[in-house]
This record gives structure tokens, C-alpha cells and sequence, in this order.
């Protein structure tokens, strides 16, 4: 496609934010962006190809795919109902979890994952104190971000290296993550820590929560995982030195307490 609309870029750039914010904004900018596009399905293939490490925006574009073919007076109707659908998910997803957190006081969790951190805002707002030590996920540090929205609510939150997961899993009593893909065998892809999280839990016997919407659902027996720029992890002058960036990994099922979805 020649010419990309610089919100858009910015979507597809976007490295501090899980899919489920980043499908939250696009919704949004589609919605208006294809009132006046003539280039609908370039686009789509466009996001397609840059968002498909992300089973819920892939699942995503693909419904909306099939919308603007079959019916293009229905697209408004479409992000609107999108829009009421998120909102209605994560109070389904809330319901459901909040029984496991009975008598939970030190929550562990990584990354920036909106789904997560409604969860917990909505537990705290309900009168529940507890703690909630974050790892600050590099090599964007998007773990800070969650950190600070939490602090901002009034949580008590640690900010953490990923070096220290296992010690904290120690003193924590429960893990909490999202999921950027649920996987046919029961486990998911998320990002790069999450496995370290997961071993740690087991380790000392703590419950580990996968939450996230069942548009992450995937077919994919053994997703491709993308290797990022080498100068996000080091940008010195030694040449011979071999660096891998994977920004996710695979959390197999058994290290999983419980999956919830909507």
C-alpha cells in the first residue's frame, strides 16, 4: 500500500501497549478512516500482515473483512457494537475470576495488559487492599506503564526487574497475566518473562490466572515468534556479540491455574 494514514503507523509501531488497547484505539480510527478510504482492502491486508503475532486484532480484521464484502452499509453498526462488546467482556471476565482472588494480598504480574489492569482497578475499587508487583518488561519497560495507571488508581504497586520474578514469586500469592494468543493445546503466547513468572509460581506452588477474551483464540499449533531489532537489547560497538529480542513466548497449560475468558 503506498500511503499509510500516520495513526495507523503509529498502531502498528506501538511496542508498550497489549493488543487488547491497541485493537481498542484501531477499532476507533477504522471507524473513521473507512468513511473515507478507497483502499479498504489494502489496508486490511496492511494490518493483517503487521498484527499477526495478535490473534484478537487478526480475528478481528478478518470479521471486519467480511462485513465491508457482504455488507458495507453494516460497518457502522459494526465498530459501534464492537465498542459495547469490549465493555460488556471485561465485567463477564471480572465476574469470573473474582472468586479466585479470595484472600489474595500481593498480586505478581508483568507487561502492560489492559485486560489486567481493569481487573484489578475493578477489585480495588471494591474496597479490596492488596499489593501489586509489576516487572517492568524489557526491553520497552511497558511494565511501567501499568505500574504508574495502577498507582494513579490508589493500588500499592513494586516495580520490579524481570531478574527478580523469582523472588517475588516467593512472596507473592498469586499470579495474574494476560494473553496475546490462546493456543489449541490450552497454553498461550505472551510476552517474554511470562514463562520465568510461570516456573517461579509453580516452584513455590502459587496459582498463576491467564485472563483474556476468547478472540485470542488461535488455530496455530506452533506460532512463528518474530524476532525483533537487536539494538533494543544492545546497541554497542561489539559486532560479534549474537543477540536475540523475542518480545513473546509460550506458556505451556500445565503451568496454568486457570484460563478465563468472557
Amino acid at each position: 500500500m503506498s500511503e499509510i494514514p500516520g495513526e495507523l503507523k503509529k498502531l502498528v509501531e506501538n511496542n508498550t501497549s497489549g493488543s487488547r488497547e491497541i485493537l481498542i484505539q484501531l477499532n476507533e480510527t477504522l471507524r473513521s478512516y473507512f468513511k473515507e478510504s478507497k483502499n479498504k482492502e489494502e489496508l486490511l491486508d496492511y494490518l493483517t500482515k503487521n498484527f499477526n503475532e495478535f490473534s484478537a486484532i487478526v480475528n478481528y480484521l478478518k470479521e471486519l473483512r467480511e462485513v465491508y464484502k457482504k455488507n458495507p452499509s453494516g460497518l457502522e453498526k459494526f465498530f459501534l457494537d464492537f465498542s459495547v462488546r469490549e465493555n460488556e467482556n471485561i465485567k463477564i471476565i471480572y465476574d469470573k475470576i473474582k472468586p479466585y482472588f479470595t484472600g489474595i494480598k500481593k498480586f505478581l504480574t508483568l507487561s502492560n495488559s489492559k485486560t489486567v489492569s481493569e481487573i484489578l482497578i475493578k477489585h480495588f475499587k471494591e474496597g479490596n487492599n492488596f499489593e501489586v508487583v509489576v516487572s517492568e518488561s524489557r526491553p520497552a519497560f511497558e511494565g511501567r506503564i501499568m505500574a504508574e495507571l495502577l498507582a494513579d488508581t490508589g493500588v500499592k504497586v513494586f516495580l520490579i526487574t524481570e531478574a527478580m520474578l523469582s523472588e517475588f514469586a516467593k512472596k507473592c500469592d498469586a499470579g495474574i497475566i494476560g494473553a496475546d494468543k490462546i493456543l489449541p493445546d490450552g497454553g498461550i503466547l505472551n510476552k517474554t518473562g511470562s514463562l520465568t513468572l510461570a516456573i517461579a509460581l509453580r516452584y513455590y506452588k502459587k496459582p498463576l490466572y491467564v485472563t483474556a477474551d476468547k478472540s485470542k483464540r488461535t488455530d496455530e499449533i506452533a506460532p512463528e515468534i518474530k524476532e525483533y531489532s537487536p539494538q533494543e537489547i544492545y546497541d554497542g560497538e561489539k559486532s560479534v556479540i549474537n543477540i536475540t529480542n523475542k518480545y513473546f513466548e509460550k506458556v505451556d497449560e500445565t503451568l496454568i491455574t486457570k484460563l478465563i475468558t468472557d
